[in-house]
């Protein structure tokens, strides 16, 4: 199985060095005032979305959207304020790094995303899997410890699978096309194997012009746009 590595470091806390390190396992706040809940989800269902043709949630009409000044990327500032601080457990910093890396790959922000860790105590060789629930898929972060000095702590993490959200392929095709047009033979969120060529088809429509495209990710869950010739 192909899987996408990528080595982190982390500081620990003085409370979180100075302990046992026996860590809680974590996750995310979930507590949401129930009344702003339910306005906000009424609010959502009397909302009409924005340059897109009506029917076109995938039953394979055609997108309409602004054309991106660049190929979708992840914007930090659209993560939750939620990062774990300085004295936070490392099984939290590491579950906040798995939260980050799949959104990183899925390029949209999950605001019901949940990320969690089992304990975790950071001795070399040490392996653990955890899991973040984007846009209700669960994704394993597989993470192996390899150890560190002082405050800092080293660990590789691999995604088995990772998220191509049908808003983030149709910009992405968007933006390769340079034309507004765009429809994906797709769900809204596909899983996928990183490092893995045509997994999503898609279409462009430039006036009377339409050319197909294939959609992949690399190893590091960037996609990869391609017409076919």
């Amino acid at each position: 199985m192909i899987r996408s590595a990528r080595r982190h470091r982390l500081a620990l806390g003085l409370a979180a060095a100075g302990s046992a390190l026996t860590l809680a396992a974590c996750g995310a706040d979930e507590s949401v005032d129930a009344e702003d809940t339910a306005a906000e989800e009424a609010a959502v269902e009397d909302e009409e979305p924005e340059d897109t043709e009506e029917g076109s949630a995938g039953d394979g009409e055609w997108n309409t959207g602004e054309i991106p000044d660049e190929l979708p990327r992840l914007d930090d500032g659209d993560l939750p304020d939620e990062e774990p601080d300085s004295e936070a457990s490392l099984s939290d910093k590491i579950a906040w790094e798995a939260f980050n890396d799949v959104a990183d790959v899925g390029v949209i922000v999950d605001p019901d995303a949940a990320w969690e860790c089992p304990d975790i105590e950071g001795e070399e060789g040490e392996e653990a899997t955890c899991t973040v629930t984007y846009f209700g898929e669960d994704f394993d972060y597989e993470v192996t410890m390899e150890g560190g000095g002082g405050f800092i702590v080293n660990y590789e993490a691999a995604l088995p699978e990772g998220p191509i959200v049908r808003e983030a392929a149709e910009n992405a095709i968007r933006y390769s096309a340079e034309t507004e047009e765009v429809r994906c033979d797709m769900d809204e969120v596909l899983r996928t194997p990183l490092d893995t060529d045509d997994v999503v088809q898609c279409e462009a429509r430039d006036g009377d012009d339409t050319i197909d495209y294939s959609i992949g990710v690399n190893g590091y869950g960037t996609m990869n746009p391609s017409p076919e010739m």
